[in-house]
């Protein structure tokens, strides 16, 4: 049976820190995945940008050192500029949609078991390609995890993106439609301060529904 889950909750509760501990926990369960999550680049003990990295490399590191810090966050001499696909300047984001859209297109294959998408919502849906890819994923036999912008850290964006809010608003409102049948993990429903990998694989195991 298909399983889909979006993940949609405020910064700080856990979610990419859980959803690896799920997948390293239930990586066995799938014949293979695809998909990425997202690191945080600093620069002079400040963030420079962020990056997307391929979830099986990812997880591949949490075998080694069994800690979400080390992947989720990284150094910007570790790293490859080209792969920065939103950099930080004077507390403005400059997003740079053909390096998001290379390592996206990259890392997920529709022929996976499992996909993950940590995260997707934002400046990237102004991006047909992407757009699209998205929604032949949601369509998709595939069993699906998927971190969603929270609205509000969303509007938080948009206060940068005068000019081009209307427009992602509507490719939002386009994806969300193909987002209804997911089972969701939402601040409403969460009942608890932060997220686990536990919380995960009962809406992922043992049929949760929204509430």
């Amino acid at each position: 049976m298909k399983n889909n889950l979006m993940l949609s909750l405020k910064s700080g509760v856990g979610k990419s820190t859980s959803l690896l501990q799920y997948l390293f926990e239930n990586r066995k369960n799938y014949n293979s995945i695809s998909g990425y999550t997202t690191r945080r680049v600093y620069k002079d003990n400040k963030v420079y940008g962020y990056i997307l990295i391929e979830i099986n490399k990812a997880l591949d590191l949490y075998f080694c050192n069994h800690s979400s810090d080390s992947i989720l966050k990284c150094n910007y001499n570790e790293i490859v500029i080209d792969e920065v696909f939103l950099k930080t300047i004077d507390d403005k984001y400059l997003f740079n949609q053909d390096i998001f859209e290379k390592y996206f297109l990259n890392y997920i294959d529709l022929n996976s078991d499992l996909i993950v998408i940590d995260e997707i919502g934002g400046k990237e849906l102004l991006n047909s390609k992407i757009l699209s890819a998205l929604i032949e994923i949601f369509n998709s036999n595939e069993n699906l995890i998927v971190v969603y912008k929270l609205q509000k850290q969303f509007n938080n964006m948009l206060k940068s993106s005068n000019k081009l809010a209307d427009e992602i608003l509507s490719k939002r409102k386009i994806l969300e439609k193909h987002l209804a049948n997911f089972d969701l993990i939402t601040q409403n429903n969460l009942n608890e301060p932060y997220l686990t990998f536990e919380i995960i694989g009962k809406y992922l195991n043992y049929g949760e529904t929204n509430d």
